[in-house]
């Protein structure tokens, strides 16, 4: 984001510069088109003064709400049968997909909440507030932790008790 930025700083036409970074990162199958969804909406927002970003619009909210609700439920597994069938994009693979709808998903829910006081004001509660503000500690350390000592008890305890003890054990012991 800010090589990209600091890169094209002075490019007037940034909605290009974002339609391609957005190709390549589809291309790519990555979740980094969050960010090019983000710088997006940034520039939408503070350079455009785009109206559907800075005033608060509740049925504007609850559409974002319920399309990050429908678009960040699209299955990983097949979706034959499903509602999500009809609205994936037929020429392009099924990973594809995921990671297309679920980060459109992620930005409609950045979008709901902006324009949703009620969401806003849920998210400024001090429980939600504390657990931001450890996430990235707990995000840095769960994977060490996960991948060494619970993998180590799971596979220590696993040879004397039944499958399901040993997971419940094993995640009351890891999880604090």
């Amino acid at each position: 984001v800010y090589i990209t930025l600091e890169v094209f700083k002075h490019v007037k036409k940034k909605i290009m510069i974002y339609f391609l970074l957005f190709i390549i990162t589809f291309a790519w199958k990555s979740y980094l088109m969050g960010f090019v969804f983000g710088m997006l909406i940034c520039n939408l927002e503070y350079r455009t003064r785009v109206n559907i970003l800075i005033r608060e619009n509740k049925k504007l909210g609850i559409t974002f709400l319920v399309m990050a609700i429908i678009l960040g439920s699209f299955p990983i597994a097949s979706t034959g049968g499903t509602l999500y069938n009809f609205i994936k994009i037929p020429l392009v693979s099924e990973s594809k997909n995921i990671i297309l709808f679920q980060t459109i998903a992620a930005c409609c829910i950045f979008l709901a909440i902006k324009h949703l006081r009620i969401l806003k004001k849920l998210l400024e509660c001090f429980p939600l507030r504390f657990l931001g503000g450890i996430s990235f500690s707990v995000f840095f350390v769960h994977l060490l932790i996960i991948g060494s000592f619970s993998s180590f008890l799971f596979s220590k305890l696993i040879s004397y008790l039944d499958y399901n003890i040993t997971v419940s054990i094993t995640l009351l012991i890891s999880l604090p």
